[in-house]
């Protein structure tokens, strides 16, 4: 049950998140075929990936210590999506080490 209930809440958001960006795109000028790529993408993500990227979003940066803090997941576990997102081009990578940091391309 619970799954299905998480289910729902997701497809309602992905449905708010497409609304919101079909009409932004119609405001903002920008082609509705990169915005529904843009939504594929995301669509696509694992959950900890869009918090990552939704937290360096609105702060302008973000560090693994910072997405612990967020998530509550292992050091391990967010270090495979860091560099999962790096590969892909979804962030930037900043120093190495402990000072690490990231932001997005």
């Amino acid at each position: 049950m619970g799954c299905i209930l998480r289910t729902r809440k997701l497809f309602a958001s992905y449905c708010a998140v497409i609304e919101c960006a079909i009409l932004r795109s119609a405001i903002d000028g920008f082609p509705i075929g990169i915005v529904l790529l843009l939504i594929i993408v995301l669509a696509a993500m694992p959950d900890l990936q869009l918090q990552i990227v939704e937290f360096a979003r609105e702060h302008g940066r973000v560090t693994i210590g910072e997405a612990i803090k967020l998530t509550g997941a292992s050091r391990n576990t967010l270090k495979q999506h860091f560099r999962a997102l790096v590969g892909r081009g979804t962030l930037n990578q900043h120093g190495s080490g402990r000072g690490v940091w990231y932001d997005l391309r």
